[in-house]
């Protein structure tokens, strides 16, 4: 795959045929789990998606199954992995309090975040720093409808990560989450020395 590191998350798409969309995250219960990213669909099982192997530090592995793999069918994937100051994957409980959620750390200030109940029927949900930009008024999208941004408001999103401001179960139930996200101000850098006091 190219990447610096196993990925966290892919997503495939098969082209020319109506298959769902795909998900792996490294935050579902196995690597026989996957999700659809254009439904409300709890985690469900399918061996023959990723052929029950999580992807390596060079591999990614597809079994026979026609959504990932289907035979003579072409398809796209998008391969995520973390990336310190750039990007996170990951998960979290959902506390089901409109006014204390669970703090998810990523080490930056997100410009965009996705999250999805992995053992719950609930949307996608997708908010960023970019429409409006500020606390109490970051507004949501479901990218598993065609349905234009929804008022509510959600998460607060903070220098290092972001929280959770609703017992909506799509964002904040009693239930397990995963998340990608990347960030607004990347700190990464390919020439990291050290400096030298003067």
């Amino acid at each position: 795959h190219g990447l610096s590191s196993a990925p966290k998350m892919l997503i495939t798409k098969s082209l020319g045929d109506t298959a769902a969309w795909a998900v792996w995250h490294t935050g579902l219960t196995d690597a026989t789990k996957y999700l659809v990213l254009n439904t409300t669909a709890s985690e469900a099982t399918n061996a023959n998606a990723w052929n029950s192997t999580a992807p390596s530090s060079s591999v990614i592995s597809f079994g026979s199954d026609g959504q990932t793999n289907g035979s003579g069918k072409n398809n796209i994937m998008y391969a995520f992995s973390d990336v310190k100051g750039y990007s996170s994957f990951g998960t979290f409980t959902g506390t089901a309090s409109a006014t204390d959620g669970a703090f998810i750390y990523t080490g930056f200030r997100p410009a965009y975040v996705l999250v999805k109940a992995i053992n719950y029927t609930a949307a996608w949900i997708m908010f960023d720093s970019k429409r409006l930009g500020y606390n109490l008024q970051n507004k949501v999208f479901t990218p598993n409808t065609t349905s234009v941004e929804e008022a509510a408001w959600m998460s607060d999103i903070y220098s290092n990560g972001f929280k959770p401001f609703s017992s909506d179960p799509a964002i904040n139930g009693s239930y397990n989450y995963i998340y990608m996200s990347f960030a607004e101000f990347p700190i990464v850098s390919s020439n990291s020395k050290a400096g030298t006091a003067r």
